[in-house]
């Protein structure tokens, strides 16, 4: 049987095991950890509260649903919804960051990047943006923050027990962020995005390996398809 123990300094507003476990990891890392509220320019922005109709051609605006993020943080390879009324308050900008706020997929995280993606897009209300200050925190390190594990323990340690696990904004703004020189975070991304080029490399290698078997088995077991 294990007791845990804990300085009445570490519990500030929260005296669950899960947080007091999280905020003695902080003391761990190597750069002062910082808010999320002090690398914003604005104030988080709840998204639009429309239903998604289908969406026909690239050419109409993108609803963006927290279903829509895959696991890399990416928009899934289809054409998605859209909406009949477009409010333009919703309408993301480049290197907008937008999390999930409540359901199985509380602290999903996305990267709207205009490079990437040949259409505008607006955000659906279960997600949250928020618009950084590029002078003190590079976009594509933050979201790489959030892929790491102590992300994913602050989430645990902060979602509400409810219906349905739930973060709001003003939680969100409290979480703490490990902020390096903006030199050692462009560095941080150049390393992340290599690792992530080589594995869709692989990905694809390992996808026309398979595709060949199927004509490799044909051929050696006698079956001609059909025409």
């Amino acid at each position: 049987m294990r007791v845990f123990i804990a300085k009445k300094y570490e519990l500030g507003e929260r005296w669950d095991p899960m947080m007091v476990a999280y905020r003695r990891n902080l003391s761990h890392f190597k750069y002062q950890p910082v808010s999320l509220a002090s690398l914003l320019i604005s104030p988080p922005q709840y998204g639009a509260n429309e239903s998604g109709i289908k969406r026909i051609s690239e050419q109409q605006v993108r609803y963006i649903r927290i279903t829509d993020i895959n696991d890399n943080g990416l928009l899934n390879n289809n054409l998605g919804a859209t909406v009949e009324r477009i409010n333009a308050k919703y309408i993301l900008n480049h290197n907008d960051l937008l999390f999930a706020r409540s359901g199985a997929t509380v602290g999903k995280t996305f990267l709207y990047k205009k490079n990437l993606y040949n259409y505008p897009c607006l955000f659906a209300g279960y997600l949250i943006k928020f618009q950084l200050n590029p002078s003190i925190v590079i976009p594509d390190y933050l979201f790489i923050y959030t892929q790491l594990s102590s992300y994913k323990d602050w989430i645990i340690a902060t979602q509400r027990a409810a219906a349905q696990p739930n973060i709001n904004a003003e939680e969100y703004k409290s979480l703490q962020v490990p902020l390096p020189p903006l030199t050692v975070q462009n560095k941080i991304y150049e390393i992340y995005h290599f690792a992530v080029l080589n594995k869709q490399k692989k990905e694809q290698e390992a996808k026309d390996l398979l595709a060949s078997i199927d004509d490799y088995l044909l051929s050696e077991l006698g079956i001609e398809r059909p025409t």
